[in-house]
Parts: C-alpha cells; sequence; structure tokens
C-alpha cells in the first residue's frame, strides 16, 4: 500500500513543497482567492452606502424653513406646515442662511405666494436666463402682522457651472 505522504515526495527524497514552482502555483492560487473574495465583499457592499437622489438637494432646501432662515415659531404653528415670516422673506435673511455660492452650489429662486401677493428672491449664483433645473411647490403658512395665511413656496434650483 502507498502511503499518502509518498505522494508529495520526489524521487530523490525531497518534498515537493520545497520547489520553486509549488511556490508559484501556491501563490497564484491566494492571490485568486483574494481577487474573488474582494470582488464578492465589494458587489454585496456597494448597494448599502447608495445616497437616494435628491437627498442633498431636499437637506439644502430644509434650511429654509428653519428659524434660522425664513421659519418661526409662535402659537400660529399647528407643527404641520412650516410657518415662514413674511417680514423675514428677503434677499438680506437668504443671504444670511444661505451664504454658498460657486462652482459645485446650487443656486436658488424661491417664491412666496400667499393671499394675493407674489415675493421672489433669489441666492447669489443664480442665472434668470438660465432657467432651473428642477423646481418643487411646498405649502407653508405665512405669517404678516398677527394674521396667518396659507401660502406656497416655490423652491427653484440651478446647478451652476463655474
Amino acid at each position: 500500500m502507498i502511503s499518502p505522504l509518498s505522494l508529495f515526495k520526489k524521487k530523490r527524497g525531497s518534498w515537493i513543497v520545497d520547489s520553486l514552482p509549488f511556490y508559484l502555483v501556491f501563490a497564484i492560487v491566494v492571490w485568486m482567492l483574494f481577487l474573488l473574495f474582494a470582488f464578492i465583499v465589494n458587489s454585496s457592499a456597494s448597494g448599502k452606502h447608495a445616497i437616494p437622489p435628491g437627498l442633498e438637494e431636499f437637506l439644502l432646501e430644509q434650511r429654509f424653513f428653519s428659524s434660522s432662515c425664513f421659519g418661526t415659531r409662535d402659537a400660529f404653528t399647528d407643527g404641520q406646515l412650516p410657518l415662514i415670516g413674511q417680514e423675514l422673506f428677503n434677499p438680506l435673511q437668504l443671504t444670511r442662511c444661505y451664504q454658498a455660492s460657486g462652482k459645485g452650489f446650487p443656486a436658488y429662486r424661491l417664491t412666496l405666494t400667499a393671499g394675493d401677493g407674489e415675493k421672489t428672491v433669489l441666492t447669489l449664483g443664480y442665472d434668470e436666463t438660465r432657467g432651473a433645473s428642477r423646481g418643487r411647490s411646498s405649502p407653508v403658512r405665512v405669517l404678516a402682522g398677527d394674521s396667518v395665511t396659507d401660502g406656497t413656496l416655490r423652491i427653484e434650483v440651478q446647478h451652476v457651472e463655474g
């Protein structure tokens, strides 16, 4: 009977694992297994960290509803719709709450419609001749003096190229 260890012996009594071709084949097999493992890990993990489209713009737009920009909080708000102070809706306040301009930052055109009036403010870098890449209207409540009326805030986004 042939012993299993005798299969790995050369004729002169040295082990096959002592030869250079064995180490080359072993290194190639280990490298291919490593690449296979890396491919499997990458393909299974890449979909878990995808940012939903439009999320960044949505989060940037939410700053306009905050109390540091146009939003206000008082007894008139019911917590369902954002409450915007009409006296706060001006270019100076917009410049205070959104100071980003230049390449890579979106420019905005905001139009507040309440009752019979409409007021528009623009961020730096917004080019009215180009038009917006996308826009969205949100229902809001508008505080003008002591009265609250229903209105809409249209936010138009323009991606600045240069």
